[in-house]
């Protein structure tokens, strides 16, 4: 309990939380403080171990927990101040929550806006160390990046980030309107994975696609069963089931060409209201995943998805796998091919 810490640490629990309110948060569990240590795009202050833990020679630590003996040590290599506490200290910094007997107080996880740029200084900025893009494919153009359209669901954004991160995707945009932001929690969600992402505020969304679209990004959305009909001044067809999509819809080289794929967008709308008008007017294409409801209305010609007990579309993470797998296919290129 809180009430059973000392003096010293009521105190230093009191002043983190002040500097929490202000510049400042804590990072908890072992894979995201490892993967925020390894990436570094954070700043860091303190890190706070369970005092048992810093008791344990780190040999015989590693051969128990090899991650978190990691973390010690990626800490002590950046000379921060490491700090041994009882676990009631960790469970009151981090509001109860499940903590593996590490914390980390560092600075929020960075956002920054889209450069201004022609399309291959924008692919450098989001894909790329190198010092300067050398040509259209220099830096990872043929990769995927993804939109997030007014997600709020901490734990639907923790999986997305886990398979964008496994799935080779280096930046995320989110739509500045209504959008959870990347936090500690959403980090714990996924394993980590969200340490090695950059993030970018993208304001007035709508115009923002349509300048990207200019510039040669290829806008993906997405849409389920339950998506509100489309506007007729949108200027695409109506969802397109995935398995009818054609590798050349979504950026793949044509046949026996070595270019890169052309470099794509996918867009994922919320949880309850999907893409906002905005965005799929935006977009160049939009796919639905079908399923057994749609088999079903095959078979009886009519379904009412209000009252059916079928779902009529997946779960949005489990939908961006399934879309970022399928992509990753489609798109690769004839050099892919012959490598593999």
């Amino acid at each position: 309990m809180e009430a059973d810490l000392s003096k010293d640490l009521k105190l230093e629990l009191s002043n983190l939380r002040k500097r929490c309110q202000s510049k400042s948060e804590v990072l908890y569990g072992i894979q995201p403080i490892l993967g925020a240590l390894k990436v570094n795009q954070r700043t860091f202050t303190k890190l706070y171990v369970k005092e048992s833990f810093l008791q344990t020679p780190i040999t015989e630590l590693a051969s128990k927990n090899v991650w978190l003996a990691e973390v010690i040590n990626l800490a002590s290599q950046k000379c921060l101040s490491i700090m041994g506490v009882p676990l009631e200290f960790l469970t009151a910094a981090t509001n109860g929550r499940l903590n593996q007997g590490v914390v980390v107080e560092c600075s929020p996880m960075p956002t920054a806006a889209l450069p201004s740029e022609p399309l291959p200084q924008i692919l450098h900025f989001l894909h790329c160390s190198f010092p300067r893009p050398t040509s259209f494919s220099c830096c990872g153009s043929s990769g995927i990046i993804l939109l997030l359209d007014q997600l709020q669901d901490v734990m639907n954004l923790g999986s997305i980030f886990r398979s964008a991160v496994f799935f080779g995707i280096p930046s995320v945009l989110i739509s500045a309107q209504a959008s959870a932001m990347p936090s500690p929690l959403i980090s714990k969600l996924s394993a980590g994975a969200m340490e090695s992402l950059r993030f970018y505020r993208v304001p007035h969304i709508g115009q923002s696609l349509k300048t990207l679209s200019q510039k040669g990004f290829l806008v993906v959305g997405t849409a389920g069963k339950s998506q509100d009909p489309f506007k007729e001044d949108f200027r695409h067809r109506p969802a397109l089931d995935l398995e009818l999509v054609r590798p050349r819809l979504v950026g793949a080289p044509a046949g026996g060409s070595r270019d890169p794929p052309r470099p794509l967008i996918l867009a994922l709308g919320s949880e309850t209201k999907g893409l906002s008008p905005e965005v799929l007017s935006a977009c160049n294409l939009i796919v639905r995943i079908p399923g057994v409801v749609d088999e079903a209305s095959a078979c009886t010609g009519f379904v009412n998805s209000s009252t059916s007990p079928l779902p009529t579309s997946l779960n949005v993470a489990v939908a961006t796998g399934i879309l970022l797998y399928t992509l990753k296919i489609m798109r690769r290129s004839p050099t892919d091919e012959l490598a593999s």
